[in-house]
């Protein structure tokens, strides 16, 4: 992903957005966790008065922002935050670790 990119990826049948912020890659579950649709449509920006590495997401959908560098963490004084997807870059390539369901 190129900087300020957002990429829609499958995991194990899980939607997830990555994100790149400078050199810092993010994921999360993609959904919004206000109005439900898909964030790979979404625009991030620098928030309004924020600092240089400040990243806001706004939904395409309903226009909610969500701090992508603080776990997704909903910007508009709802409690609703994005969900994050554990992210771990080794030797220049990104795992992520998603929920599978466990056999009974």
């Amino acid at each position: 992903l190129a900087a300020g990119a957002i990429g829609r990826f499958a995991v194990e049948d899980v939607a997830v957005v990555g994100l790149r912020i400078g050199a810092d890659l993010y994921a999360y579950r993609d959904a919004c966790p206000a109005c439900g649709a898909s964030l790979a449509r979404g625009a991030v920006a620098r928030r309004l008065g924020g600092a240089a590495g400040d990243a806001v997401l706004r939904c395409a959908a309903c226009g909610q922002h969500f701090d992508v560098r603080r776990a997704g963490r909903g910007l508009d004084g709802t409690d609703v935050h994005l969900e994050p997807v554990p992210l771990l870059v080794r030797d220049g390539v990104a795992a992520l670790a998603v929920p599978t369901a466990v056999g009974a």
